[in-house]
C-alpha cells in the first residue's frame, strides 16, 4: 500500500504476488475480491494480480486478511507485497 497521501492512489484496489498454479479467480471468489488484470512473468514463475476490494472493506482490510494466509502462515501460493 502506498503512503496514505500519495496522489493517484486507488483506494480500492491491491497488488498481489501469486505462485504458478494458483487461480486468481479462486483467490478472489474466496477473499471477496474483483480480478481486473493479470501480468503472468515467466522468469519469475509468478503472476500479478490487480483486485478490486468489493463490500464494505478497506484495501488495508483486505490485505490484512490476505497476510493471514501469507508464506508465513504456512500457505505459499500468495505472496504479498507493500507498495
Amino acid at each position: 500500500m502506498a503512503h496514505a497521501g500519495l496522489v493517484g492512489l486507488v483506494q480500492d484496489e491491491v497488488l498481489v504476488e501469486l505462485k504458478q498454479g494458483v487461480a486468481a479467480d479462486v483467490v478472489a471468489r474466496r477473499h471477496n475480491l474483483m480480478a481486473l488484470s493479470t501480468e503472468r512473468f515467466t522468469l519469475a514463475n509468478v503472476s500479478i494480480v490487480r483486485y478490486r476490494v468489493e463490500g464494505n472493506r478497506s484495501a488495508r482490510q483486505a490485505l490484512a486478511v490476505l497476510l493471514l494466509i501469507s508464506p508465513a502462515r504456512d500457505q505459499p501460493e500468495i505472496i504479498l507485497r507493500n507498495f
